[in-house]
């Protein structure tokens, strides 16, 4: 059996981190030399997870796997700090900062009771999504949970 302490050290860093969506790909990045940018320059392997801020876990929760890539060409950095300054209006990063492009592997998609309705037709329509709607009995309406691997037909 391991302890927490055994965990801590093994297990990359959990830390909040805020991502934009631009021309299909997911970046994220952080201020220069911050623990959380080396650690992803030191181990690429990551998780972004969704907050869950509801109880009931209606609005669903998402956790999306893959590598981070350590972006570098000048054009798609420039490109990615005017498409975030113009969605946010907050200032530009100055260099140097950090900027990663997910490369995206698995992404899982849960949600619970009533929140079940909404997302059952749309992912069930999703090519190369396996969805699955569990635990429906008299006193649930279960849950639904959606996976997609890199790789899966689409």
């Amino acid at each position: 059996m391991a302890s927490w302490a055994e965990f801590e050290i093994a297990a990359p860093r959990i830390t909040p981190i805020e991502y934009q969506v631009v021309d299909g790909n997911l970046y994220f990045g952080g201020m220069w030399q911050s623990k959380k940018c080396l650690d992803m320059e030191r181990d690429p392997r990551c998780v972004l997870h969704s907050p869950v801020t509801m109880k009931a876990g209606t609005e669903g929760d998402v956790k999306v796997s893959g590598f981070a890539l350590t972006v570098t060409d000048p054009a798609e950095r420039q490109h990615a700090a005017q498409v975030g300054f113009e969605r946010s209006g907050s200032p530009r990063p100055k260099e140097p900062y950090h900027l990663f492009r997910l490369d995206i592997r698995e992404v899982g998609f849960v949600v619970f009771g009533d929140g079940v309705a909404g997302f059952r037709t749309r992912l069930g329509a999703s090519a190369g999504a396996n969805v699955r709607l569990l635990g429906e009995g008299p006193n649930t309406s279960g849950y639904l949970v959606a996976t997609w691997k890199a790789g899966t037909p689409r």
